[in-house]
């Protein structure tokens, strides 16, 4: 399993539009895999504000729960490589960790903290 790191930013301006598919514990942006949050927790007052912290099940991309809403937002693929995967989708940072990392606080502390490092090296 792995965990999605999410915090607030400023609006995308990208010209990128993807559907974004999403229910009670799950989503799914066009044409990539579906997540399904299996944990969840908060990071309150980090350098960027509040940072939720999912730790999530990838599914198929043909499996989908019980579907609230679809919604047309912008998106932009920030950064990519072995470690993480960082996209912007309307004003939604998404981080997601290609490895699993242990799902308590002191642990994705130290992992907000790589992944700060990480990204300010473009």
């Amino acid at each position: 399993m792995s965990s999605i790191f999410i915090w607030k930013t400023k609006r995308n301006t990208s010209v990128t539009h993807v559907p974004y598919y999403f229910g009670s514990n799950w989503f799914q942006i066009e044409n990539k895999p579906c997540y399904k949050m299996i944990n969840q927790m908060i990071m309150e007052e980090t350098d960027v504000g509040n940072v939720l912290v999912y730790k999530v099940k990838c599914m198929p991309r043909d499996w989908m729960g019980t579907l609230l809403s679809i919604d047309e937002i912008s998106y932009e693929l920030i950064k990519k490589d072995d470690y993480a995967t960082l996209e912007q989708i309307d004003t939604w940072m998404y981080l997601t960790l290609h490895s699993p990392i242990t799902f308590d606080i002191l642990c994705i502390m130290n992992e907000w903290k790589k992944i700060l490092e990480w990204y300010s090296v473009k």
